[in-house]
């Protein structure tokens, strides 16, 4: 069983949190987070629970990096910090 966990985004004046359920993809059209200057239909990354843990995986685009590092495919943990494009995310879990 996954964690309860949540991401916040930070846009400069407020915070914004969204459990997470499901999976999310990270721009394209549907997308809880945008990433600017991008089309409406693609996708740069998704964040999906599997075996117990939540997930990011790079979808192609601006890249994804997660505590500074380069991530392609990366098990997430409490706090981490995403970056895709612009976006800036953080990861907690309870």
């Amino acid at each position: 069983m996954a964690p309860r966990a949540q991401l916040q985004y930070f846009d400069g004046a407020s915070a914004r949190v969204l459990p997470l359920r499901e999976a999310i993809t990270i721009g394209g059209r549907g997308s809880p987070f945008r990433v600017e200057g991008s089309t409406n239909t693609r996708q740069h990354a998704r964040i999906y629970e599997e075996g117990g843990r939540f997930w990011v995986e790079d979808l192609g685009g601006d890249g994804v990096r997660v505590n500074g590092a380069v991530a392609q495919h990366q098990a997430l943990t409490h706090r981490d910090t995403i970056h895709v494009g612009h976006l800036q995310l953080e990861y907690f879990e309870d």
